[in-house]
């Protein structure tokens, strides 16, 4: 259905959209993840849909590129738009080493096998090892969760997007959103 999410005083006709919902209980983890994205995969297949785009991003990443030190609010809204620039100095106010590098990884938008081939190159670059430890660890849960859907869902229409963070600050982990050619 229709909802509508009111936060500003100005024109509220951006703040609708279509949103669907799915509650999965017993499955914890990242068989419970990959089994939500695969019931996703399937409805939209069976949709049979013209052209279709599935862009799996981690809320997890965002917050550990932030570090803690920088609004994941406001880096969030930067996000939505690509704003390189306005991140970039949002990560240098915050005091964040390697602000840009941070911003190359946040912007990664590919296929499964570009995100296994990138990202580590990305990553390295984010700065010491000490401080990359968590974007590391949060790469690479995203990482084995699209390698664990490739094996039961065809790629083909499937997106790692690391700028989809899902916008609610109370989200902790991988988020999807559902593009469709026409649709609006």
């Amino acid at each position: 259905d229709s909802i509508l999410r009111h936060q500003a005083d100005e024109d509220i006709s951006s703040d609708e959209f279509f949103q669907s919902g799915a509650e999965l209980i017993g499955l914890p983890g990242r068989e419970g993840d990959r089994e939500v994205l695969m019931l996703l995969h399937d409805l939209l297949e069976s949709m049979e849909l013209p052209s279709w785009r599935m862009h799996i991003g981690s809320k997890r990443v965002l917050d550990a590129v932030l570090g803690g030190k920088a609004d994941p609010v406001q880096a969030g809204d930067l996000l939505e738009v690509r704003d390189c620039e306005a991140l970039v100095a949002l990560l240098d106010s915050a005091g964040l080493p390697a602000a840009a590098a941070r911003v190359n990884l946040l912007m990664f938008l590919g296929t499964a096998s570009e995100f296994e081939n990138e990202c580590s190159a990305l990553v390295k670059a984010c700065g010491s090892a000490s401080e990359r430890k968590a974007i590391e660890d949060a790469v690479a849960d995203l990482g084995t969760l699209a390698q664990e859907l490739a094996l039961t869902a065809g790629m083909d229409n499937i997106r790692i997007d690391l700028s989809e963070h899902g916008g609610q600050p109370y989200y902790t982990g991988f988020t999807v959103k559902a593009y469709a050619r026409g649709s609006s």
